[in-house]
């Protein structure tokens, strides 16, 4: 059995009506094999299935935007840990908390919002 290319696994999870977008199929899956390891280098020491992270990075996309240029502009490490998390994996959810908490809570007190008690 043949194992399922990255840019197949993209495009099958991609919203409908974009994947007759993606022009140049090689030049895309070495664009995306290029951001998925600048993604996971972001965080070191998180191991997350680089096709369950395709299969999540697919589902991002803006359905009024190419594929291209979307893939140039979303925030593809804050997606990675992202999906690690939702995936369960508790060092990404401490690595998270670590770097993100203070930003929440900076957000969170700018907004009047404070913690409940």
């Amino acid at each position: 059995m043949e194992e399922e290319s990255l840019l197949t696994a993209f495009l099958e999870h991609l919203p409908e009506g974009l994947q007759e977008a993606v022009e140049d199929h090689r030049q895309f899956e070495k664009r995306l094999e290029k951001v998925i390891d600048e993604a996971s280098g972001e965080w070191p020491g998180i191991a997350l299935d680089r096709m369950a992270f395709v299969r999540y990075l697919a589902s991002m996309f803006p359905v009024d935007v190419a594929p291209e240029k979307t893939l140039q502009t979303l925030r593809t490490a804050d997606l990675f840990i992202a999906c690690a998390c939702a995936h369960g994996d508790e060092k990404a959810i401490i690595a998270a908390e670590k770097r993100f908490a203070p930003t929440i809570e900076w957000a969170l007190a700018r907004m009047g919002v404070g913690a409940p008690g």
